[in-house]
């Protein structure tokens, strides 16, 4: 197995080494020490936009430090999946299955992806921190709305690109500088495991080698669980190779848009396939497994529901080229 590439370039909190400069009287630390450094700390800088940045913003505003105790470094602004319309359980049923079909048929009926993005909102299924600020990143966070409004309490908001120098009272940034109270605890928040990977990627199982990679959108777990059911269970190649089409990680909504098309691609083989189908009917790793507990087919409000997925998929792959031509 072929793990290497994805490990080189993502990184993870504890390990990653900062892209800038730190002064040898600043305290900058990852995510991991913050609750052991923040005790002796009355200001904090949070660098990084994406959900490590929330996460640690949120920690902070759950203790009780004050929002204007913190400093926000986002260069971007990020749109956010809505936790309360996608939890997996089965009394939630009928609002998740309908957000994601509304997903469906949004990506079928849209003409560009700003449409995209802004219908996704409206219909429930995205929202943002800031609503005068149009996010151009997604990288599939999950926030609930309680968690946004948290977040939008804290206006000392730094948009001036990414970091490139800590001084003691003083950032550095790609465009102009910032004043920070001196002796505010940096939380180090720009480590980042999901990376975009280069276009020439070799295919999944190549040989005898399998390069690991997602083969659903932003589900690393699920993916790697999967490959090693086909590895093990299926040793035609024809039919490994039609169930794990790459589905690159995104950084934009656009992108995350044109990996709907090899993911459909392989939940359509993965359906054709017994041994794959039966584990994807009870692995736990399956949103839908958790949703389907005691359903009744007898429930025709439900059964209707489930029964608009096939059109909305289809019409959703015919239409995705047009969203991506016209954007």
């Amino acid at each position: 197995m072929n793990a290497g590439i994805w490990g080189n370039m993502g990184s993870i909190p504890a390990t990653h080494t900062p892209r800038f400069d730190i002064a040898r009287d600043v305290t900058c630390v990852p995510i991991n020490d913050l609750p052991r450094r923040a005790r002796d700390h009355d200001h904090f800088t949070v660098i990084g936009a994406g959900k490590t940045g929330m996460d640690a913003a949120i920690w902070l505003l759950e203790q009780g430090v004050s929002p204007d105790a913190i400093s926000w470094v986002r260069p971007n602004d990020y749109w956010l999946f809505n936790r309360e319309n996608i939890i997996n359980h089965p009394s939630r049923f009928t609002t998740t299955i309908g957000t994601f079909l509304k997903e469906l048929q949004t990506l079928a009926t849209v003409s560009n992806v700003d449409e995209y993005c802004a219908r996704m909102e409206e219909i429930g299924v995205w929202h943002r921190i800031d609503p005068a600020i149009t996010p151009t990143k997604f990288h599939a966070a999950v926030c609930s709305p309680r968690e946004v409004a948290m977040l939008a309490s804290i206006t000392n908001v730094i948009r001036k690109g990414h970091v490139t120098d800590i001084e003691n009272g003083k950032l550095i940034l790609q465009d102009g500088t910032a004043e920070i109270p001196k002796n505010s605890l940096y939380i180090d928040c720009t480590a980042s495991a999901g990376v975009v990977m280069p276009d020439n990627m070799p295919p999944i199982f190549d040989g005898d080698t399998i390069n690991i990679n997602l083969i659903r959108p932003f589900q690393p777990l699920f993916s790697a669980a999967l490959i090693a059911l086909l590895e093990a269970k299926v040793p035609d190649d024809t039919v490994r190779a039609a169930c794990t089409h790459t589905v690159n990680f995104h950084d934009t909504p656009a992108q995350y848009i044109a990996e709907m098309l090899p993911a459909m691609m392989n939940q359509g083989a993965w359906s054709r396939v017994p041994p794959v189908k039966e584990w994807m009917d009870r692995t736990r790793l399956q949103a839908i497994t958790h949703l389907m507990a005691g359903f009744d087919p007898a429930d025709e409000e439900k059964m209707a529901l489930l029964s608009q997925f096939g059109p909305a998929s289809k019409a959703a792959v015919q239409n995705i080229p047009k969203i991506l031509a016209a954007s």
